[in-house]
Parts: C-alpha cells; structure tokens; sequence
C-alpha cells in the first residue's frame, strides 16, 4: 500500500486527495497545511473542476501545519505537492531530499534557476 501525503488543501489539494482516495493501492495518510480552517468540516476551496467539494473524512488521516514534521514523521511513500507554483520546488526538492516520490502540479517552477538552484 502506497503512502500517501498532500501538502496544500485548498482546491488543487481537495482534487489530489479526491484522485488519491480512488486508488486500491494507494492510503491518504498525512495532510499539511499552514491554514488551519481548511480541516474544517464544510470547508472548501472554489475552482473549475469538479470532485473537490465533498467534505472530507479525516479519519486515520494525520494533519500537519509543519511540512518538514510531516516529512520526518508520517513515513511517506509519496506526496503530492497542491501548494502555490512559487513554492513548488522548494517543496518537491525538500521531498526528494527525505527520499519521498513527488507529484507536483505544474509548473514545477516559475522559472529554471528556481528548479536547479
């Protein structure tokens, strides 16, 4: 069973979590976010795509506002990394550094210095 983490749960995050939940052999195990009212029940995040709205059952899901304490505690196999495009590849770097498999939305970065230092 793939482990699974999502960093960022505003729509792209309730998206990912959505497409993750789908999968047989993948768990949702750790959610991060830095805004605690979006663990609230009823609480959404607006866009284009449906499958982002239903509520969200939290249950054997732990919640995380430190991304590097999610990392080193919830024995990650993979995350997926919902956050705004600036901070994408710090995020996906610090990720791969923990030996943690990365989905990023795109763009990985705003621009190539970003992605290689």
């Amino acid at each position: 069973m793939l482990k699974v983490g999502i960093v960022g749960f505003g729509f792209m995050g309730r998206m990912h979590y959505a497409c993750w939940r789908r999968l047989g052999d993948a768990q949702i195990v750790a959610v991060c976010d830095v805004n605690p009212a979006v663990f609230e029940k009823g609480a959404a995040s607006a866009g284009n795509i449906q499958g982002a709205a239903d509520d969200v059952d939290f249950a054997g899901v732990e919640v995380y506002s430190d991304f590097e304490k999610m990392l080193s505690s919830a024995n990650l196999d993979a995350v997926s990394i919902a956050l705004p495009t600036f901070l994408h590849a710090d995020f996906s770097i610090k990720a791969l550094e923990a030996g943690v498999n990365v989905l990023c939305e795109k763009p990985m970065a705003l621009t190539r210095l970003n992605a290689t230092g």
